[in-house]
């Protein structure tokens, strides 16, 4: 989960903790292995001390030192040309080289590659072409993990064709119900909670929380975005004690996670434990001395208004002077 310091755009973010396209390298398609094997050489490249267009450059010319399109070695290479012209952001490029590889590229090459057209398209907001283009890379690998939860994070932005991203979730599933996938299925019941919440379909929000917690998976248990988004979905129901359970256990795992502060400082001022409140709020502040939009609290709580309007106030007085 991905927050910058805006201090309009904190709670955007919530609401796409489980489906971030920025994840963790545990949560990589299955095939770590071959992974790597597949973006090695693109690293090297880009470590080099050369510009973008230069490594873009010099991994042509390799290209075409190995023959034509019709060789397995050619073609994988045309690809990683490919994703290599994603990062300077240049899609017509990129997929003049898919297309060019496109005929004996191996499965997994065009499914990496698919994968990095699909997610320039979809920092662009051109959410059409971004989610062919994920469909295309899932028909290369169908139990790609990345795909299929970068396609629920683009389904969340822009709040469209649900039903498609909870189909590739079932698909994942089925793929994914061996003993040997609790870490799978643990992470693809996350990424249905938060597409849940993007609906405000809170309490089945929290039956896919639920699910993903009861699987014990060691990286959802030690994922503070996980923790912060199940405590805010509790929040969102006015279950501020469940919340507060969920919140502690965000800051088991990140004591200074400034998120898990601020919303367990809202979260004990709404239950009128200022104590406990101002000590959260002000290790918030420690910890990330921005002013935060107060208006989620708010909507949830307008009954509380006045009340939230003097935790704005002690916020405001605590903060340093340039960021009031």
């Amino acid at each position: 989960m991905r927050f910058r310091k805006n201090r309009n755009n904190y709670f955007l973010l919530f609401v796409l903790a489980a489906c971030s396209v920025s994840i963790s390298a545990n949560q990589l398609f299955a095939d770590k292995n071959k992974s790597k094997e597949i973006t090695g050489n693109i690293k090297d490249t880009k470590n080099k001390e050369l510009s973008k267009q230069k490594a873009i450059d010099s991994l042509e010319n390799e290209c075409k030192m190995k023959n034509d399109s019709q060789n397995r070695d050619a073609a994988n290479c045309y690809m990683k040309v490919s994703i290599l012209y994603t990062e300077v952001y240049e899609p017509d490029k990129a997929i003049e080289f898919f297309n060019k590889a496109l005929p004996i590229a191996d499965n997994s090459h065009k499914n990496l590659a698919a994968r990095h057209i699909a997610g320039l398209y979809s920092d662009r907001e051109e959410w059409d072409k971004a989610k062919s283009w994920f469909v295309n890379a899932l028909e290369y690998f169908p139990s790609d993990l990345h795909s299929i939860r970068s396609y629920g994070y683009l389904v969340a932005k822009s709040n469209t064709d649900y039903k498609t991203a909870y189909a590739f979730i079932d698909k994942a599933m089925e793929i994914y119900s061996g003993e040997n996938h609790i870490r799978e299925r643990a992470e693809l019941f996350y990424d249905a909670a938060g597409l849940k919440q993007t609906e405000k379909k809170y309490k089945e929000a929290i039956d896919f929380y639920k699910k993903s917690e009861a699987l014990e998976s060691k990286e959802i248990k030690n994922h503070v975005g996980f923790w912060v988004s199940y405590s805010y979905t509790y929040f969102q129901i006015k279950n501020l004690d469940m919340a507060i359970e969920k919140g502690l256990k965000a800051l088991e795992v990140d004591p200074r996670y400034w998120v898990a502060l601020w919303l367990m400082g809202n979260y004990h001022w709404l239950k009128e434990d200022f104590p406990k409140a101002k000590s959260y709020l002000l290790k918030a502040i420690e910890v990330n001395p921005f002013f935060v939009s107060f208006d989620n609290i708010i909507e949830v709580f307008p009954e509380k208004k006045e009340s939230i309007a003097r935790c704005m106030e002690f916020m405001k007085q605590n903060l340093p002077e340039r960021h009031k």
